[in-house]
């Protein structure tokens, strides 16, 4: 997730995005898990608030930077010539196939 914004960023092979669509599906899972933990425990005192604020902050800036990764993959996706079907296959069978 740490690219250089601003300069032009290397093509991506259909692995690479599929790799990082990957990593992007656990660590949307991952955080989603911490939210619901932070959101279920009641703060004792203001401080206990204070630190759960801090930490949902934190949680809502990856998002922010996965969902800017995401978006990222997209365009890489878009600027790829679309790939032939392997035979045999009808055009809806593989996302990775045509578009």
């Amino acid at each position: 997730m740490q690219t250089a914004s601003g300069g032009p960023q290397p093509r991506l092979s259909a692995v690479e995005v599929e790799a990082e669509a990957g990593r992007l599906r656990k660590a949307c899972s991952l955080l989603r898990l911490r939210m619901r933990e932070e959101l279920s425990a009641a703060p004792m005192d203001w401080m206990q608030e204070y630190r759960c604020l801090l930490t949902l902050e934190g949680l809502q800036a990856m998002v922010g930077q996965c969902l800017h990764r995401l978006q990222e993959l997209r365009a890489a996706v878009a600027e790829q010539p679309p790939r032939p079907c392997p035979v045999g296959r009808p055009p809806g069978a593989s996302p990775s196939c045509g578009g």
